[in-house]
């Protein structure tokens, strides 16, 4: 069968359950978990780096940076809307209890980017849920805020991956976080073709997987989905 493309969820009924495999043909879909060498995405403000997650297993390894200042993870190919986007991302245990990242710092998305400055573009920022929440901006100006959304606080605050995602139109953005719309904003100005960022400040950031559909030219995947 042929699914129509659409900027909403799209729910599929099969006559019946597939035996051994499904197989997906899809345009434009790109899904990374930087299980390798790093490429398509160039690092910027510091190193992107296979990154333990925990300082007390350190066996598991994920891309991730640990920065004192600005640090993003640029995908090398422009995107146009419409598009969307969903990261898993989390943060990494470093030193001991009551450590900077129990504090909730903030995992980001840049959408519209050029490759360099945070702030060109939109920026969605994940905060801690107890201060600033989830926030919406652009070119250095907030545009909106979720309060009462987004990271805990505590020690068990490393423990999740978090999903962190949109659906970009070129005249509106849907901010998702852990599957449910947060925020949906009307642009003034039309959002153009620019470079999509994981990015954070201050932090201890590890990437688990990006996954991004539309937004360029087609790019056949299969994927097999087991029974």
């Amino acid at each position: 069968m042929r699914i129509a493309a659409t900027t909403e969820p799209a729910v599929i009924s099969l006559p019946e359950a597939p035996q051994q495999w499904l197989a997906a043909v899809v345009p434009g879909w790109r899904d990374y978990v930087f299980s390798g060498r790093l490429t398509e995405w160039t690092p910027s403000g510091g190193d992107w780096i296979p990154l333990s997650r925990w300082s007390c297993d350190p066996e598991w390894h994920w891309v991730g940076t640990e920065t004192a200042r600005r640090s993003a993870l640029w995908y090398d190919q422009e995107l146009s809307p419409p598009y969307g986007v969903n990261a898993v991302l989390s943060l990494g245990a470093r030193g001991g209890f009551g450590q900077e990242y129990e504090r909730g710092r903030d995992l980001n998305l840049q959408l519209g980017g050029n490759g360099q400055d945070l702030d060109h573009g939109l920026s969605i920022r994940v905060m801690n849920h107890r201060d600033r929440g989830i926030e919406l901006w652009r070119d250095g100006q907030r545009l909106a805020q979720a309060k009462g959304v987004g990271m805990p606080s505590g020690h068990t605050l490393h423990h999740n991956w978090y999903e962190v995602g949109a659906w970009v139109e070129a005249n509106r953005v849907r901010v998702r976080f852990e599957g449910v719309t947060v925020l949906d904003q009307k642009l003034t100005e039309p959002l153009g073709r620019g470079r999509l960022a994981v990015w954070t400040e201050r932090n201890s950031l590890r990437v688990g997987r990006v996954t991004i559909a539309g937004g360029q030219g087609s790019r056949h995947a299969e994927t097999s989905v087991e029974k």
